[in-house]
């Protein structure tokens, strides 16, 4: 999947997890948000969490920052992104991500 939509709590604010191929061995996670901004165009802070499925003994790996905020996503261009290794994602194609929102909510 290129991409999961993620709805904040507000019932209003739109994020997307990005999920790109582009990287040898693995893949790259990177978080937009599609708006609104909050109030007095605050920074949106995020910690993004990964955990590889049935492996309760494997690194958790994690990453922080502020989601740029984009009106359309073809102008996006990630400066920085969570890098998960091929052997992260299962059988299924997937990984457990959890994703925790700070400043400016």
């Amino acid at each position: 999947m290129p991409f999961r939509v993620l709805l904040h709590r507000d019932g209003a604010s739109m994020f997307l997890l990005l999920n790109g191929g582009d990287v040898l061995a693995g893949r790259s996670l990177s978080l937009v948000c599609m708006g609104p901004r909050p109030t007095g165009n605050a920074e949106v802070k995020y910690k993004m969490e990964v955990k590889k499925r049935n492996d309760p003994g494997a690194l958790v790996l994690w990453s922080s920052g502020a989601a740029p905020f984009v009106r359309r996503l073809k102008d996006f261009q990630a400066r920085g992104f969570l890098f998960v290794p091929s052997s992260y994602w299962d059988s299924s194609d997937s990984v457990s991500v959890t994703v925790h929102l700070t400043d400016g909510w």
